[in-house]
């Protein structure tokens, strides 16, 4: 190892040799020939401060780096570049909840007055299917009524009732009863 001086005087004499090699020579502004020259500068410093052996060394610093993530999952691992990985990363931006931006006044008192409107559409559609059921219902009532009625009201010759009428009347409700017991007790 060679010694270190720490005198001055040599210090600058050997940065003056240092400034003569053409290395470190300043680059012309001609393009292509000053980025060869910077390319030499870092190749040829590179070359001066490694020791013999380095980039083995390097590799095997590397080598030892990747088996300690592999064997410690819970370090969390290097981003991939890979265009798979783009993708999914792409994937999963895409998925996250976004943020709710804060609504203005004006927009909130516009989505109020559509949700009041949209509920008295929704109330005046169910009163109309609630009409229409019950005038069904009331036909269907006032049929069957005048039905009895007629059945009720037709006479003999002689001014009697016809009791064959009543009497299939009669079974019919007694039918019916028997439905909705029997449909109770299932």
């Amino acid at each position: 190892m060679p010694a270190v001086s720490t005198d001055t005087s040599e210090i600058a004499a050997e940065m003056a040799r240092k400034r003569q090699r053409p290395e470190f020579e300043q680059a012309d502004n001609e393009g292509n020939e000053g980025e060869e020259r910077t390319e030499q500068h870092a190749q040829s410093r590179n070359r001066q401060w490694r020791r013999p052996g380095f980039e083995q060394a390097d590799s095997e610093r590397q080598g030892r780096a990747e088996q300690l993530s592999r064997s410690r999952p819970d370090r969390p691992q290097p981003p991939s570049t890979s265009d798979a990985a783009i993708a999914q990363d792409e994937e999963d931006h895409e998925q996250r909840p976004q943020k709710k931006r804060k609504l203005h006044t004006y927009e909130r008192a516009r989505l109020a007055f559509e949700k009041i409107q949209e509920e008295k559409r929704q109330r005046s559609e169910q009163r109309l299917k609630d009409k229409e059921a019950r005038e069904t219902a009331l036909v269907e009532y006032e049929s069957a009524k005048k039905k009895k009625e007629k059945v009720m009201r037709q006479r003999t010759k002689r001014g009697q009732p016809k009791l064959g009428g009543q009497i299939e009347l009669l079974l019919e409700k007694i039918e019916r009863t028997i439905k909705k017991e029997s449909g109770a007790k299932r």
